[in-house]
């Protein structure tokens, strides 16, 4: 062993710095390294980095791994034998949840997952402080010990008496046995020319003698610390114990100074000398820290986006260089989104759902309280969340729960120490006759399924004791028996496997390992609540699949990494006590602040808070160009109190950003107060970068809707609320101009129109925004740009194309056919699913969730054998899509080509004098050309991703697309045909719609397929009883007819007529200002963002309809 030996010390913030630096030492000559980290993401980040240095591919001689990850893949250890038998984290927490079962003295102990977590943390530290429990036995310090330190070193000792019998060993075992063997000394000096310690930090007893031994075995050994720490810097006590213990084992340590790359490092920031033990972030210079006051979360959440739009207009820095800190991120995501979007930042952030959070999860979790406690409480909520099907046909019952309650009350039902009597709730039922509207039948039939519900319950409630795969089995199969509903939008697929998918390896676990103890049955029913529960831990932000500077947003970060110290402007918000730092993190330890520790001799550890303490002040010093913080005083009814770090800081400026230019609309509003042709507008377009044109043109619309807010503000007390009567023609139609002279009409703003003119009016008129809640997952109109991604991307495809061919017209060997059908459609799919970013914004876990949703049972779609489990027999979105495609394609007379998707339609048409363009988007267009130059046939499909509208919609022109998008695209191909003599990449004499489809990918009718809506002519309509062998022959004489699974309509062509009939009202109406609130029979306003300022009258709405109706005013239910 080597006595004399330097160690480099390198004191860096950056590790971007200080990963540059060691990374160009090993290419200065270095042949082996090893660089040993606190956590697998920054070890992750020295390979990512190396290989973009070395071609895309890592050294062979680099070797970069977590502490953790080293004792446990070391191949020396595998050398040695250490590797075999190991016990992972949940092996151990198995042992040891069989070492703390049927001990009597732990009567007062609550054994759930979190228990198990906290036992095995204090088993973990006894191991690494190498305690012996026969030597203490024989001491007096034994029986000094407390109660539960007592029980915990009989748990200890039983854990490792199961180790030993099963030939196991876990992390600390493996740690030992590599100290105290010579051999790993020789394997170090001979396998590495330079060794790394990377920040460490919080190493027990025997990781200290690891890492001494390391360091007196590497030829060149660098220590890399934080510059930034507070008076008590673990990372410091860590790297002490190290060269001590290096010292003890006979290697005498010197130390020198290693420089971070000069040429890379950003300028230093002012600091000054301070008294020792002082914090580092209270030199730096005044106004490079800003706090920002704020009240709210939403005003936190304004006052942030107003800060990084000002910054970046006014130093023309990416958005990519911001980043926001928010531990608290969950609870006010929706104000991020919402402030954010009124400034135009995009921002993007990768933190997923908590179970509850997630409708199938939070019922099954749920159930298991309801097992656990058997209260009123708890089995309230499976009738009103209809968590079994004999529970849905009352979801519609209004005020379910208080009727429910009631019920229970007084029928003695879950009340404890009363017993509950069949007769007398009988007789208690039969004599509510107070309730009213038909509640007390209501309460019969439930007291009838209740019933039979807690029938199938009560075989697995009492019985008192359960080994936790019984408790598994007999919980699914209730939940099987029971026909568990797990929601419409979720239909058990994704989140609820999961979570079955977790119970079921534990308990499987548990089987292998021998953990065959029986738990009282609410025991076993909590830790798989835990487990469940630990499943959907959302995740941080992950900077290694998404680099900052790859897309033009601001990163949120919910938990530090290493890219959180590399950005030019840093907001750490949401800096509350019980957020940063946590309450009781200093108290984590099984042993803090415990005269055990003492007794038992157990090495002292800093508390956790100092290492948050330092990580805050290290960000706060980490940006290059200032750091901004805020705390929010309240939220609601919540009072919340400012973090201790803020006390510790000084030279703080505070922001105030008032009179800066914003973004685009404060810039548009200093011009509009300048003269139009003053030459302030021209430097204002130079230095902003605004070409003169746009911002002309964008001063040209703001100063016409200016006016027309005028006329309306003018107006606002007269007699009618949408009075509209003294606003000019050419302001109202302002908004449909798609350009001079030529307004625009789709069938979706029409749509709008007709269902709630007055709601149009807020909306298009005075362009306000109701206000939209984050439901905290992928928005639906995103999931719907997936779901056309999917599609437009399999019927473009030319090899989709022509095995469709071939499946229709080659009855034989269809199954291999389809098959292959399946796998290009997943393939599409998956490309779809990577291009929408699930992973990136969401995290690994729900992106499986929803490829289970979309592909499951679909041909190429790989799951895990977990999955396969619990999904097994449930088909996924684009599976049933398929099977029912491929059977309607098959039943036709003619084949229907996949012509064309996403056809962009538009087409004009003349309203009394003024020109309107209608302009529209086909999913696909299906055709047929029966003969050469014959007729050219079409269909329409649309995709839904929720529900179809009714035939009544459509027939009465409330749903507007059908009929639009055939009329139009109708008149689209016979005009093509007339000049090009093509249409659709066919010669046809003549084009005529056979109809339309609504298709949706999400929703199942009642014979679980995809719920489809036709509008077919019944010119081209098969005959219902039409079987496909007769239809083909009497295709021979060139009839062209659809088989569809709904009646045609006879009304069809008189629909078609009413078209352009309905454009020239709607431009009428709009060009009169004929707003006002919908007269429509049963219109609810309950879930519209206006009606506060509306003040729609019910009644006064329902006297309105039939008075119009009675004048002929109503047409087909609707105001026209």
């Amino acid at each position: 062993m080597e006595k004399d030996k330097i160690i480099y010390i390198m004191n860096c913030d950056s590790p971007a710095l200080s990963c540059a630096r060691v990374l160009d030492d090993i290419d200065g000559g270095n042949a082996g390294a090893l660089i040993l980290t606190r956590s697998r993401q920054q070890a992750d980040y020295y390979k990512a980095e190396a290989a973009k240095k070395n071609g895309g591919r890592v050294p062979p001689g680099l070797n970069s791994f977590s502490f953790n990850s080293f004792v446990e893949t070391c191949p020396y250890a595998d050398l040695s034998g250490a590797a075999a038998g190991y016990a992972d984290y949940e092996a151990k927490s198995l042992l040891l949840l069989k070492a703390a079962a049927g001990d009597p003295g732990l009567a007062d102990f609550k054994i759930d997952l979190r228990f198990m977590n906290y036992l095995s943390e204090a088993v973990s530290e006894l191991k690494s402080n190498n305690i012996n429990i026969n030597f203490l036995k024989k001491s007096g310090a034994f029986k000094n010990l407390s109660f539960k330190c007592s029980k915990l070193l009989e748990i200890y000792g039983r854990y490792q008496k199961l180790l030993s019998d099963k030939g196991l060993r876990d992390y600390h075992d493996r740690v030992i046995s590599l100290s105290c063997d010579g051999g790993f000394y020789d394997y170090i000096k001979n396998s590495y020319d330079l060794i790394v310690f990377d920040r460490p930090e919080m190493l027990s007893p025997i990781e200290t003698d690891l890492s001494a031994l390391i360091v007196a075995a590497g030829r060149r050994v660098v220590i890399i610390t934080d510059k930034t720490a507070c008076e008590i810097n673990p990372q410091q006590i860590a790297v002490n114990r190290i060269i001590k213990r290096a010292g003890e084992i006979g290697c005498s340590v010197s130390f020198e100074s290693l420089d971070a790359a000069a040429a890379l490092a950003r300028p230093e920031r002012l600091r000054c000398e301070k008294a020792l033990n002082s914090l580092g972030t209270t030199s730096l210079e005044s106004g490079f820290i800003r706090e920002i006051p704020c009240g709210g979360l939403a005003e936190e959440a304004a006052l942030i986006a107003r800060a990084i739009s000002a910054t970046a207009l006014r130093e023309n820095i990416a958005l990519s260089r911001f980043a926001v800190f928010m531990p608290g991120f969950s609870r006010s995501r929706k104000y991020i989104g919402t402030a954010f979007s009124a400034y135009g930042i995009s921002f993007k952030a990768n933190e997923g759902r908590g179970a509850s959070e997630f409708p199938s999860v939070d019922k099954l979790l749920r159930v298991i309280d309801f097992l656990e406690s058997g209260d009123a409480d708890s089995f309230v909520p499976l009738v009103s969340l209809s968590a079994f099907k004999r529970f849905e046909p009352f979801k519609n019952v209004r005020n379910l729960a208080g009727v429910l309650k009631k019920l229970l009350a007084a029928t003695k039902l879950f009340s404890r120490g009363e017993a509950h009597d069949e007769r007398s709730a009988a007789a208690s039922i039969d004599a509510e006759n107070d309730f009213g509207g038909g509640d007390a039948a209501v309460m019969a039939r439930l007291y009838e399924q209740i019933g039979g519900f807690m029938k199938n319950a009560a075989g697995i409630v009492n019985v008192e004791y359960y080994t936790l795969p019984e408790c598994f089995n007999v919980l699914t199969g209730l939940l099987e028996r029971e026909g568990f509903c797990a929601g419409e939008n979720e239909s058990g697929r994704g989140p609820l496997s999961l979570a079955i998918s977790a119970m079921h390896s534990f308990a499987s676990n548990a089987v292998r390992l021998g953990a065959d103890e029986k738990f009282k049955f609410s025991t076993a029913l909590g830790i798989f609540r835990g487990l469940v529960s630990s499943t959907f831990v959302p995740d941080s932000f992950d900077p290694l699949k998404t680099t900052a500077a790859s897309e033009e947003a601001v990163i949120i970060h919910t938990k530090p990494n290493i890219n959180l110290f590399e950005y030019d402007y840093l907001f750490i918000a949401g800096a509350v006590e019980g957020v940063l730092p946590s309450f009781g993190s200093g108290s984590a330890s099984f042993f803090f602040d415990s005269p055990d520790r003492a007794l038992l001799s157990l090495c002292e550890q800093p508390p956790q808070i100092y290492s948050e303490r330092a990580l805050f002040h290290r960000l706060l010093a980490s940006p290059a160009r200032g750091t901004f913080l805020s705390a929010p005083s309240s939220h609601l009814n919540r009072r919340f109190i400012r973090s201790r770090f803020f006390g510790e800081v000084e030279n703080v400026s505070v922001y105030d950003g008032g009179g800066e230019i914003l973004c685009g609309g404060d810039l548009l509003e200093c011009c509009l107060r300048l003269e139009p042709g003053s030459g302030e507008i021209e430097k204002i377009s130079g230095f902003y970068g605004v070409p003169r044109a746009e911002l002309d043109a964008s001063l040209r619309e703001i100063a016409l809707s200016t006016e027309t807010l005028c006329d309306r503000d003018s107006k606002l007390k007269s007699r009618f609320m949408f009075d509209c009567s003294a606003i000019r023609e050419d302001h109202l139609l302002a908004h449909l101009y798609k350009r001079p002279g030529v307004l625009r009409a789709s069938p979706t703003l029409i749509e709008k129109f007709y269902f709630c003119p007055g709601r149009y009016f807020f909306e298009k008129e005075l362009c306000l925004k109701a206000e939209s809640k984050y439901s905290g997952e992928l928005d639906p109109m995103d999931e719907g740009v997936i779901i056309h991604e999917t599609l437009e991307r399999f019927f473009s495809d030319v090899t989709a194309k022509e095995a469709l061919r071939d499946y229709y017209f080659n009855e034989t060997g269809r199954g291999a056919m389809k098959q292959a059908i399946e796998k290009l459609l997943f393939s599409a799919g998956y490309a779809a699913v990577k291009k929408g970013g699930l992973e990136r914004r969401f995290g690994a876990a729900y992106q499986n969730i929803k490829m289970l949703q979309y592909f499951n049972a679909l041909n190429g779609y790989e799951r895990s054998e977990s999955e396969s489990d619990a999904v097994s027999g449930i088909s996924g979105y684009f599976k049933n899509f398929i099977d029912d495609y491929l059977e309607s394609l098959t039943v036709q007379n003619f084949y229907l080509e996949p012509a064309a998707v996403e056809f962009e339609l538009t087409e004009g048409l003349s309203c009394r004098g003024r020109e309107v363009e209608f302009a529209a988007k086909c999913d696909r267009i299906d055709a047929c050309l029966t003969e050469e130059n014959g007729q050219l046939y079409f269909f329409v499909t649309d995709y839904k991703t929720g529900i179809t509208p009714q035939a009544s919609e459509i027939k009465t022109l409330r749903k507007l697309q059908a009929p639009f998008y055939l009329y139009f695209l109708e008149k689209k191909l016979n005009a093509e045909l007339a000049s090009r003599g093509t249409a659709l990449g066919r010669k046809a004499s003549s084009a005529a719609g056979a109809g339309f489809v609504y298709t949706s990918i999400s929703k199942l009718d009642k014979d679980l397929r995809p719920e489809k809506r036709f509008f077919i002519s019944a010119r081209f309509a098969a005959p219902k009883s039409s079987k496909k062998g007769e239809a083909k022959e009497g295709a021979r004489d060139g009839e062209f007819k659809i088989t569809v699974s709904q009646r045609a309509r006879k009304d069809y062509d008189d629909i078609m007529e009413q078209v352009p009939g309905v454009i020239e009202t709607f431009i009428e109406k709009t060009a009169r200002g004929d707003f006002h609130a919908s007269v429509l029979e049963g219109h609810d306003c309950g879930f519209c963002g206006f009606n506060g300022i509306c003040h729609r009258n019910r009644k006064a709405g329902v006297s309105a309809a039939r008075a119009l109706a009675r004048t002929g005013e109503v047409d087909n239910g609707r105001r026209i």
